[in-house]
């Protein structure tokens, strides 16, 4: 019975639904069709909070633009690159004669197109250059909040400082005035995480706050991920095994196992004699370690865990029980109720919390994780959008 099971599980997954090259009975779709069929598309991007990137061959140029899920241009699409939106709500684009500038939400370029380079606003500052390793910080009014200077890399503002590498082998962190207020450290500043740089030096990773306190030792430890419901996986070099501590570095779950993933909705997934399993925040193994394998990027998602038990993927909730079978070549965490796994003839599907396909198509080569009531499907020569109930559209992708 469970061989009929999984075969009839696995013949539905090959079913195809017909790629519709035109718009059809959703509106929404139909809208972005329309406004792509009008351009040599190249690449298009999942939505993400209500926008998506699309690449357009214009002449010799790739250019590229944003469009909301009405298939509305927010940003036309004459830009060669487009950053992330800020804090503040604007968006870092570069024209067409390689200068940078800033975006509104409404498309509006606020701040011209006029620097070598410029990032993310962050803190109420962004950092960004007049020519080549000169570089300053501006504010929304495009005042130099911190003064020109010449540095190899320049960081992003958190808690008031930024690291700045004055050249490859050091990094110092300035304040708002551009004060140097954190001498140089022998290493790289890799990421923030929960109020805390993450510092990569020769003798490893370790963790400093904004004071410039070291945290973590530089020694005999490595780290594990960022921080994640205020606790970071760390690993002792000589016994090789893997705790969790809190954000003032502090042991909080000793290290005793093989590995570990970060914390996702109270559980994180760990390793014993090379089987899986999940604990809680005090230590204890509330789900026993009996998988072969666990999602890399992230543990639970809206109740589930992708899983994986003889060389075949499914997902647990969380008493430890399987709610989708292990079929699935592949699977990804859940997003807004749905979630994308790949069968044996690795063609993707979208599927619900009740392990439903939504959308299987026999052609479609990628689907993007469900966003925003849409995912981004594909094919090898078109692209497009598709919504849980089948209605799609797809153009031609060029080169």
């Amino acid at each position: 019975m469970k061989k009929f099971i999984l075969l009839l599980a696995i013949m539905l997954f090959g079913m195809s639904v017909s790629i519709l090259a035109q718009p059809n009975d959703n509106d929404s779709l139909q809208r972005i069709y329309n406004t792509l069929s009008q351009y040599k598309v190249v690449y298009a991007d999942s939505f993400h909070e209500g926008y998506a990137k699309i690449g357009v061959r214009k002449g010799e140029e790739l250019l590229v633009g944003l469009i909301n899920k009405n298939g509305d241009i927010i940003l036309p699409f004459e830009y060669r690159k487009i950053g992330e939106y800020g804090e503040n709500g604007l968006i870092a684009v570069e024209d067409i004669n390689w200068k940078w500038g800033y975006a509104d939400k409404k498309g509006n370029i606020v701040i011209p197109c006029q620097y070598h380079n410029a990032a993310v606003f962050s803190d109420g500052l962004a950092g960004v250059s007049l020519e080549k390793d000169v570089s300053f910080y501006i504010n929304e009014q495009t005042e130099e909040v911190v003064p020109p200077f010449t540095a190899y890399k320049m960081g992003v503002f958190h808690n008031g400082i930024a690291p700045i590498e004055f050249d490859k082998k050091e990094t110092s962190f300035i304040n708002k005035k551009g004060e140097v207020v954190i001498p140089p450290i022998k290493g790289r500043c890799r990421y923030f995480t929960e109020g805390l740089f993450y510092i990569d030096g020769n003798d490893g990773g370790w963790l400093m706050n904004s004071q410039g306190k070291m945290i973590t030792p530089k020694q005999g430890w490595v780290l594990r991920g960022i921080f994640s419901e205020g606790l970071m996986g760390y690993g002792t070099i000589t016994e090789k095994k893997y705790g969790f501590i809190n954000t003032n570095g502090e042991v909080a779950i000793p290290a005793q196992f093989d590995e570990v993933r970060n914390f996702s909705e109270g559980l994180a997934a760990v390793k014993l004699n090379n089987k899986w399993g999940f604990i809680d925040k005090e230590g204890n193994i509330i789900i026993p370690c009996q998988f072969d394998g666990v999602d890399s990027n992230r543990n639970f998602s809206e109740g589930l865990a992708a899983v994986c038990l003889n060389k075949k993927w499914g997902f647990i909730n969380k008493l430890g029980k399987i709610v989708i079978p292990c079929i699935y070549d592949s699977a990804k965490e859940f997003c807004s109720g749905y979630t994308v796994v790949r069968n044996n003839n690795n063609q993707p599907a979208l599927i619900d919390k009740q392990g439903n396909i939504c959308l299987g198509f026999g052609r479609i080569t990628a689907i993007s994780g469900f966003s925003d009531g849409l995912c981004h499907v594909s094919t090898s020569d078109r692209t497009g959008y598709a919504d849980i109930h089948g209605n799609s559209i797809m153009v031609p992708r060029v080169k």
